[in-house]
């Protein structure tokens, strides 16, 4: 029996739309014809690829061609923060979670280092956690010792968490023993 190597139909798909999306994310803004060139595809093909990305919020149509969609970009951003200096988010998650007791209640702010943290938290128990993150969520639900309170809220689109009034409101009714956020950057000044 002869293997067959080529993938699925539905798999190169998949596989050609995050292609165009790394390309747009690193081009700005491409057109049909060179994306059909690209991927070595028919006009009709990208047209409907496009259609697609653009239903599914990752990017913008234009006449002749396509520009990544901000919800694009934040969702491209997060999945490459997490691969972004993982051996700094490790070191500070790591220490983190020496500061958290068995018994504490621990707000868990929504990125990529928080999420190390949120792994660190598995061998510290009873613990109760806050968060708004989705991706935290995933991480700690089936965790026996750990009562995890995920915040309602908006599904912010492009990013695994949750925002908004409801959020915001129901953060207010909880007292935390200690809160860990993360910071998008810091300036010279230390704001």
């Amino acid at each position: 029996m002869k293997a067959n190597n080529s993938a699925l139909p539905g798999a190169r798909t998949h596989n050609r739309h995050g292609q165009i999306v790394d390309h747009l994310t690193q081009a700005g803004e491409a057109s049909v014809l060179d994306l059909a060139d690209r991927f070595h595809v028919s006009l009709m093909t990208i047209r409907r690829d496009l259609a697609q990305l653009e239903s599914a919020g990752k990017l913008t149509r234009t006449h002749g061609g396509a520009v990544l969609s901000k919800a694009g970009i934040v969702e491209f951003a997060f999945q490459e923060q997490g691969k972004q200096r993982a051996t700094e988010k490790c070191a500070i998650a790591k220490e983190a979670a020496g500061w958290i007791e068995p018994g504490m209640s621990v707000s868990l702010d929504s990125g990529t280092t928080t999420l190390e943290v949120a792994k660190a938290l598995s061998t510290i128990q009873p613990l109760t956690v806050l968060t708004s993150s989705l991706a935290i969520a995933s991480v700690l639900y089936a965790s026996e010792g750990i009562e995890l309170v995920l915040l309602g809220g908006t599904v912010r689109h492009g990013s695994p968490d949750l925002t908004g009034w409801l959020t915001e409101e129901n953060l207010r009714e909880f007292h935390v023993d200690l809160a860990i956020v993360g910071a998008d950057g810091v300036t010279s000044k230390g704001a």
